[in-house]
């Protein structure tokens, strides 16, 4: 008993699942896609008349054509098949088609076309979109945060933090004054250099002074 209720759910569910999306048509985008009106529900006979609603809500009556939409008929009843010559996102929803027979309606049928999203070849296609607002969107909220960023440190000093600047760069130059100076002090072959140019000889020839040989 309960293998049979089960069987049953499962039988009814995919049902329900079947004729839910057998109006519905997913396409990829940029080709050409056609609509048919007739179906086992509607079966056309002859000299019947078939009109076209787009989801922009424009009629599209017997051959009608333009950039966007082509009326075709059949050979017995006129405006059967709706053509889309080129798939774009604009062209997604839903689309009646209304059957007329003597000017009075017979019939409706649904068809939907890239209801939840259109086919792709590859993920690329898929996200390129997102991809594009994401970036766009990173790029209007870093450019105004960076130029804050900038002015403030730049323009925006108050005088203490320029006094307090400046001081850190005075002692930075006093720091490498006296290191350097420290150096050359303590280094003995520095002493014994400057007392030679500082020594005086005999003959009043400084440390540096190149001596003249006299010829004996």
């Amino acid at each position: 008993m309960l293998s049979q209720l089960i069987f049953l759910v499962l039988a009814l569910a995919l049902r329900v699942r079947c004729n839910t999306y057998t109006w519905a048509y997913s396409t990829y985008l940029d080709v050409e896609f056609s609509f048919s009106c007739n179906d086992s529900r509607i079966l056309l006979t002859d000299d019947e008349k078939v009109e076209w609603i787009t989801p922009q809500h424009k009629t599209l009556g017997p051959r009608y054509n333009d950039s966007d939409y082509l009326v075709r008929d059949s050979i017995r009843t006129n405006g059967q098949e709706l053509v889309i010559k080129r798939v774009s996102n604009v062209h997604s929803g839903i689309y009646v088609c209304m059957v007329y027979n003597n000017n009075i309606l017979r019939k409706r049928a649904i068809r939907g076309l890239n209801i939840y999203k259109p086919l792709y070849h590859n993920l690329g296609e898929m996200y390129i979109d997102n991809i594009i607002i994401a970036v766009i969107t990173c790029v209007v909220f870093l450019v105004p945060l960076i130029s804050m960023c900038v002015i403030y440190k730049f323009r925006y000093m108050s005088k203490e933090d320029k006094k307090r600047k400046r001081e850190m760069k005075r002692k930075y130059h006093e720091m490498i004054s006296q290191h350097y100076g420290q150096t050359h002090t303590n280094d003995p072959h520095y002493e014994d250099l400057s007392e030679n140019v500082k020594a005086k000889d005999v003959n009043g020839l400084g440390g540096y002074d190149n001596p003249v040989i006299t010829a004996l």
